[in-house]
């Protein structure tokens, strides 16, 4: 069983009628359990595991703790597979020979699996901007190019519960208790604290291109992606044009229709 996490409040759940219905892109269908992490029932679901609506980005910061307490709250097996993503995706639809062969190594491998973030070709310097570099033990050096986007993640469900989750727990007590008298919400904390798990031991995570930004797109609008994988045109993202051709694993689309959502997060 393979369990679909996605997490909405508020103006998130507009997204919710798009994420569900691309599910239909998913293979294979009868091993799926959606679930949906919300302030409201926003679309019908397996389980539904209830949050409070709080001010933008403090749900996204509990994201690993919601999906670790819904798991235990509803008793779900540990033996089984997990898929986080963001409330704005869109399953993409792929071959058969993609989810038979290159998703089922990702499943088989045992490893936790991240996205590569396609920011990371832009050059982004954290070092000398102060705000960003008091994410405290969290920094990790933008000389690296193995950042990853957290809006998607996925993995054996007993590989989140064990020493990801411990580095997770431990590091954010070391920013709290160390920190104490300049109180803030770091940069990207959610993002930030992920990206220095990894660095501690990249071989023990698969990382690759499974996500392209959307950010132009207007998926919410039309259900083209049912019919449609997109794979014959150059799309721009992140300051870099995709020929999603060259991306055989791209098998989500994320961060389209961002109007929807700028209320709330920006």
């Amino acid at each position: 069983m393979i369990n679909i996490f996605t997490i909405a409040t508020d103006v998130y759940g507009q997204y919710m009628s798009t994420l569900k219905k691309s599910l239909i892109n998913f293979n294979p269908q009868d091993q799926i359990r959606f679930i949906l992490v919300a302030d409201n029932p926003y679309i019908d679901c397996d389980i539904y595991y209830h949050i409070c609506n709080l001010p933008y980005p403090f749900n996204a910061y509990h994201k690993i703790d919601y999906i670790i307490d819904c798991i235990k709250e509803f008793d779900i097996n540990q033996n089984e597979y997990f898929i986080y993503v963001d409330a704005d995706t869109c399953f993409r639809k792929m071959s058969e020979q993609f989810w038979n062969n290159t998703f089922a190594l990702l499943v088989n491998s045992n490893k936790l699996c991240f996205a590569n973030s396609p920011w990371k070709f832009t050059n982004i310097t954290y070092e000398n901007d102060k705000a960003k570099k008091r994410c405290f033990d969290v920094y990790v050096s933008n000389k690296t190019i193995r950042w990853v986007q957290t809006s998607f993640f996925m993995g054996p469900i007993n590989k989140l519960f064990g020493k990801f989750y411990n580095e997770w727990n431990k590091i954010i007590t070391n920013c709290t208790k160390n920190h104490r008298s300049n109180p803030m919400v770091p940069y990207i904390f959610d993002q930030s604290v992920i990206n220095k798990i990894l660095s501690l031991n990249y071989n023990d995570y698969i990382i690759d291109d499974f996500i392209f930004n959307g950010y132009n797109m207007n998926l919410i609008y039309s259900d083209e992606y049912l019919t449609n994988d997109f794979s014959d045109r150059n799309l721009v993202t992140c300051e870099n044009t995709y020929s999603l051709n060259n991306y055989p694993n791209i098998f989500l689309f994320q961060k389209f229709n961002t109007e929807l959502k700028s209320s709330k997060r920006l």
